[in-house]
């Protein structure tokens, strides 16, 4: 049976710049990838996780979520395989991306997302400041063909896919007003950044 949202969790990278896996990391007592599968959950009838080979267990271990890994064909090939084996694996008309790395992820995104859904678009992308977030998007199963050629051709970067398509970029009120909701964590100094920052925003409110 067709499920009209399936949610894609991207956490198939290495946290080589991180030191140790970031899905696993945690904020407010939550790890990373959890706040982005309760964004999800907003719109998506089911998600998958796509993970790094060396996660997969931990994750299944985790959550009920189905795990998976790339398609061997394209491991180490970064989000477009990701987006790839999912499609390959499920059968839904739209799939929504969230990274591993962005606990302040909130499903409001994707309830904007889902309205400039159209039977001509292929792709929803947000730009936040000025800048693309092709991680935090919907991509239509249409995409399926232009992102296995991409693939083949190891053209592995997501902007390749935005040439391919026809693709919608977002820029909306919400999104600008609440662009800490995208940050990606990429180090430790920014996930103390991070933990500082709603420190103070803890002492604001209760100012």
């Amino acid at each position: 049976m067709e499920k009209s949202i399936i949610g894609i969790l991207l956490a198939g990278g290495q946290s080589r710049r991180f030191g140790k896996p970031k899905a696993f990391a945690t904020f407010h007592g939550e790890h990373f990838y959890q706040y982005s599968l309760n964004a999800l959950s907003v719109i998506c009838e089911q998600t998958w996780v796509v993970s790094h080979p060396t996660l997969s267990k931990r994750f299944e271990q985790k959550q009920a979520h189905p795990v998976v890994e790339d398609l061997k064909t394209y491991q180490g090939c970064g989000p477009l395989a990701g987006i790839y084996t999912v499609m390959k694996m499920t059968d839904a008309t739209w799939y929504a991306t969230a990274p591993c790395d962005s606990p302040n992820i909130k499903g409001k995104l994707y309830s904007i997302l889902t309205s400039y859904q159209s039977n001509d678009t292929y792709a929803i992308v947000p730009i936040v400041n000025g800048r693309r977030q092709p991680l935090i998007a919907l991509y239509h199963r249409s995409c399926l063909p232009f992102i296995k050629q991409l693939l083949d051709e190891k053209r592995n970067k997501v902007g390749f896919l935005f040439e391919q398509v026809n693709t919608r970029f977002i820029e909306h009120p919400f999104f600008e007003e609440h662009s800490d909701w995208f940050i990606n964590i990429n180090d430790a100094g920014e996930q103390q950044r991070l933990e500082e920052n709603s420190s103070n925003q803890k002492e604001n409110r209760s100012e």
